[in-house]
Parts: structure tokens; sequence; C-alpha cells
């Protein structure tokens, strides 16, 4: 027998989904409870709310919503890990995507997360004056040496590859080095809007090559006009003249 709170939650996730324009699965793996309600808080403020509930939950509620939400059910591919649900009503996906990216904040390692770019130490003076730390540097694979009463490290490392686990102690190395190689904040894993389930890849566009590419068509045409004598609004003075 289905406990008879499972019933209202599933109903509570329903109106949830009902009453925002933009759904989105979020991830919050490894995220410290403190910094947890922080996010929430800002999310708030920016008109995005929050859900935390069970995945069999959620999952029930958008399988009662595909009549009401066509193809919502599409989020159910993208529920793996610890996840909760966003929603917003001020935002299309894109803006969505891109709000909870910038509400990341850079953060020190602490071993075993997922490298999200190449970790580079690059070459220059560290804060270390000769002592144990060296062979401690030494040993995550840094090429240092001593130089007028400091270690320094000689050349730009590559100590963890894009897509990598970050070890314990190449993490503890990098908080040493006051290197702080992830952002903390949720992960976007998928978001609804319209009829459409979006991946992170398809969300993540660049504006400024965007814009670069428009101005560039634009000019593109404006020549293009030009050579064949088109006459537009755009063209007629410099044809005649």
């Amino acid at each position: 027998m289905v406990a008879p709170w499972k019933y209202e939650e599933v109903k509570r996730i329903k109106d949830f989904i009902l009453s925002h324009k933009v759904i989105g699965i979020i991830g919050f793996h490894r995220i410290p409870a403190n910094f947890f309600q922080q996010l929430r808080r800002l999310y708030k403020e920016n008109g995005v709310n929050i859900k935390v509930t069970k995945k069999t939950l959620i999952i029930k509620a958008l399988e009662q919503l595909e009549n009401d939400r066509p193809g919502i059910l599409g989020l159910k591919d993208f529920m793996k890990d610890e996840v909760a649900l966003v929603g917003a009503n001020n935002m299309n996906a894109f803006k969505l995507f891109k709000f909870i990216e910038s509400s990341k904040t850079p953060a020190y390692a602490r071993g075993g997360e997922i490298a999200p770019e190449d970790i580079i130490v690059p070459a220059g003076d560290t804060p270390f004056r000769p002592g144990p730390i060296l062979s401690e540097l030494q040993r995550v694979g840094l090429p240092v040496a001593v130089e007028r009463g400091k270690i320094v490290v000689k050349k730009d490392t590559t100590l963890v590859k894009k897509g990598e686990v970050i070890p314990k102690d190449i993490a503890e190395v990098l908080t040493k080095l006051d290197i702080k190689p992830i952002k903390l904040g949720f992960d976007v894993k998928a978001i609804y809007e319209d009829g459409i389930v979006f991946a992170p890849e398809q969300l993540r566009i660049d504006e400024e090559q965007i814009r670069n590419d428009i101005v560039n068509l634009s000019r593109n045409a404006f020549a293009l006009a030009l050579s064949i004598a088109w006459p537009t609004p755009e063209t007629i003075v410099p044809l005649i003249q």
C-alpha cells in the first residue's frame, strides 16, 4: 500500500511544475548544506524556485503530467545522482541556464571531484620556503626548485585534465597553492520549455561569438549587395555615388 504522504507529495510536485513556465533538473551533489541554503535564497530573490524531493516521486509526477506538458517526461532521462527541481516564469531556458551557471563560485577541491577544465599550475614563485613542502609538490608531478630562498614552479604544469577525477593529494596541494579549480553550485542536468527538453550542451551558447557572426554576416550581405548593384535602403546611397 502506498503511503498517503506520497500521494500528497506527488500532487505538490505537479503543482510546482504547472505553476512554472520553465522547469529544470539540477544536481547538487557534494554541495554543503549552508551553501545550498545561500543559493536557495539567491534564486528566490531572482524569481527562481527550487523544490527538493524524492526522485521516484518526481518521475511519478512527470508521468502524470505528460498530457498537460507534452514532452516533459524526457526530463526523466537526466535524473541521476542527487537532483532537485527548479522553476522560473521570468526567464526562458537559455536565460535560466545562464543564471544557474553564473551563480557558481570558485572553490577548493577536496578530492574526488571531476575537473571542469584542465587544472594548470602556472610557472613562477610559490609562497613557500624550502622544507618538506618541496617533496610534497614533487610527488604530485610539479617541476619545482629553490631559487632566491623560495620554491618556484619551473614551468606551467597540467596536474589534472578536464573530465578526470581530482586525486586527494593533488587537491591538498592545490589548496596550499590557493588554486580553486572547481565551481561550487548547482549543475544543470536538463531544462524543459514549450515541449522541448534541452541538454546543457544545447543551452551553453557563446553570446559574443553569435554577436560577431551576425556582424560578419551583415557585412558580407552588404558587400554582396553592392557587388551585384542590388538596391536596398542600405545600399542605395553607395550605389548612386
